[in-house]
């Protein structure tokens, strides 16, 4: 999952079993993207912001 989307396997497997166990089927499929975005926004805004001070 790390080559594919750049998500670290933790993340993965608890976004997965987050996402199940909340929205079910649907839940754990859109987990793995969600988590990838996730992880974008935090880089891109939140570290840079941080940068910058």
């Amino acid at each position: 999952m790390h080559k594919a989307v750049a998500v670290p396997g933790a993340v993965a497997v608890i976004s997965v079993i987050a996402g199940g166990s909340l929205a079910g089927i649907t839940g754990a499929l859109m987990a793995i993207p969600t988590a990838a975005a996730a992880m974008i926004l935090l880089r891109e805004v939140f570290i840079a912001r941080q940068d910058r001070l």
